[in-house]
């Protein structure tokens, strides 16, 4: 079998006859490999993805939480537990088969990959019961205490530094950050900086801001011109009348805030929003949503709606609404190319991934676990699905203990 295709994810070889001296390189939608002439003889080689035993394979056992990253060559990023108390963020190289702890910590907390996987953004708790961000770079190893560096250097005794997000080409990281002694206050702030300059961006603006609301998880597009973020603000946008936590987007040049989470009356909606993605350019944003009135044929028996806010046209869809009144949606995430939206549904009986496709605006089923719980998913490009759930692969529960699996088209 040819270096790069990985045991046990479902691959077939064929060799097949080919003009003496020549190499064979093939595309299919895993990646691209070569099989080159072996000892002067003439072949040629053709590789197609099969699905794995029960269309599902293991990637990673005990995986901690419900996030990970899946980059743009299809690797995949956990944070997983050693069984023994430690924690490591762990890359598997769909394409070998192999793995590799990128970060071992006891003490780790959050990650975020960028989409080139050429850097990792973490939290870290320090030697003063503080969190700290810290990030590495992939291609040279120097990992950086972001942290210290806003503070001139000087570690963190006060405040706490969460929910890193790096932009997909990695040249931006953002993060949350509750410290009274450095912006003011008891209340979150967001963290712009500037990979490339090595320099903060904004702090002033969020220093002076007069917020009257936490602002968190953010996350910036791969031109740092955008910021997202969630907030429960009443004076950052006049079309926010309550105090639920609701999606904003902050134009940096303009510095300017804006509603996203807003309904069809131009107002916010009577739920909270919880969880969202950004598409790497920021040309749209998916969240989730308790609010049954941001679209008017919203259904009002569910829990949970997925929408979808583009940007330019500054107006939300409904991405679930088709599902049916008792199906609760959660946590939906782009591929790193922008094309998919994965999310997970639970109805009274299962839990069920679907992919809702950008280009034609469809939903489509991918996996149904009846006897367990699906935390997330992602679906990437090359036609494989991931998500951290407690079924097995023969679709039994396995009592609480959460790992991730990939499933074949």
């Amino acid at each position: 079998m040819p270096e790069g295709f990985a045991p046990g994810v479902g691959y077939s070889v064929s060799i097949n006859s080919q003009p003496k001296g020549q190499e064979c390189t093939v595309a299919n939608n895993v990646g691209l490999f070569s099989y080159s002439n072996i000892n002067n003889i003439n072949v040629s080689c053709k590789a197609t993805l099969t699905p794995p035993p029960s269309g599902l394979g293991l990637v990673f056992d005990n995986v901690i939480g419900r996030k990970f990253n899946v980059d743009v060559n299809g690797d995949v990023f956990a944070l997983v537990s050693d069984g023994a108390g430690g924690r490591a963020v762990r890359k598997k190289d769909i394409s070998k088969g192999t793995e590799l702890n990128l970060i071992v910590s006891n003490a780790l907390s959050d990650f975020h990959v960028s989409n080139n996987g050429k850097f990792i953004a973490y939290s870290e708790l320090n030697q003063y019961g503080k969190m700290d961000i810290l990030l590495k770079s992939m291609e040279s190893g120097v990992t950086k205490n972001i942290t210290s560096k806003l503070k001139g250097g000087v570690s963190n005794q006060s405040g706490n530094y969460f929910h890193p997000f790096i932009s997909k080409n990695g040249n931006y990281l953002v993060f949350s950050a509750i410290d009274s002694g450095f912006f003011g206050g008891e209340l979150s702030k967001v963290v712009l900086y500037d990979v490339l300059a090595d320099k903060f961006e904004d702090i002033d603006k969020w220093k002076t801001q007069k917020v009257n609301g936490d602002c968190f998880s953010p996350s910036v597009n791969e031109d740092g011109s955008l910021v997202f973020f969630l907030s429960t603000a009443t004076n950052l946008d006049g079309k926010d009348v309550s105090t639920f936590t609701d999606l904003y987007l902050y134009t940096r040049s303009k510095g300017e805030f804006r509603l996203l989470s807003v309904g069809d009356i131009g107002m916010s909606g009577i739920g909270e929003v919880y969880n969202y993605d950004l598409r790497g350019d920021g040309s749209e944003v998916v969240f989730e949503s308790s609010s049954p009135d941001l679209i008017s044929s919203a259904l009002e028996k569910r829990k949970n709606y997925i929408y979808r806010y583009i940007v330019g046209d500054n107006k939300v869809f409904s991405m679930t609404n088709e599902l049916g009144e008792f199906s609760n949606c959660f946590y939906p995430r782009y591929d790193a190319e922008g094309k998919l939206v994965s999310m997970v549904c639970s109805s009274i009986k299962d839990y069920v991934i679907y992919n809702y496709s950008i280009a034609n605006s469809a939903l489509r089923k991918v996996f149904d676990c009846s006897n367990g719980i699906i935390k997330s998913s992602i679906t990437h490009s090359n036609g494989l699905s991931y998500f951290v759930s407690s079924c097995d692969v023969n679709g039994k529960s396995l009592d609480g203990v959460f790992n991730m699996y990939v499933k074949g088209e």
